[in-house]
């Protein structure tokens, strides 16, 4: 047993290194959790008129609390699918729905960014929405 732990440990680092490697670098969503903070913390910056930030604050305010209780939830069940799975006994039933409500949620997440993305360009103009994209890509 003793011969074969080292070469156990290789593998796991190995496999670590491969894993960290394949994490990808942005998140589907991630475009609009980084638009919303330039636009709300920025409205002078855009010029943006009365009637945009009362429109602004209503779009924020309509996809925020949804998201939050997405990004909760997807948590959530991404920790009770994580303790099921490393269970020697699994209950194959439960590992389904879990990893079905994830998708499920997770898609509703993205649609939700797509939502949030398209309230914003109806708002803003095609010269703020040019600005606030050139700003995230920085």
């Amino acid at each position: 047993m003793k011969s074969i732990l080292p070469l156990l440990l290789g593998f796991l680092l190995l496999s670590i290194s491969v894993a960290q490697a394949k994490q990808p670098t942005i998140v589907a969503a991630t475009p609009v959790v980084v638009l919303m903070p330039i636009v709300l913390n920025n409205p002078d910056f855009f010029e943006f008129t009365d009637k945009q930030k009362k429109q602004i604050a209503i779009v924020a305010q309509n996809t925020n609390q949804t998201r939050e209780d997405l990004d909760q939830s997807i948590l959530d069940l991404r920790n009770e699918l994580r303790e099921e799975i490393v269970k020697y006994q699994t209950n194959k039933k439960l590992i389904t729905y879990l990893t079905k409500e994830i998708q499920k949620q997770e898609n509703r997440r993205l649609l939700l960014s797509v939502e949030c993305a398209d309230g914003l360009r109806k708002v803003m103009t095609a010269e703020q929405w040019k600005t606030l994209i050139e700003l995230m890509q920085e």
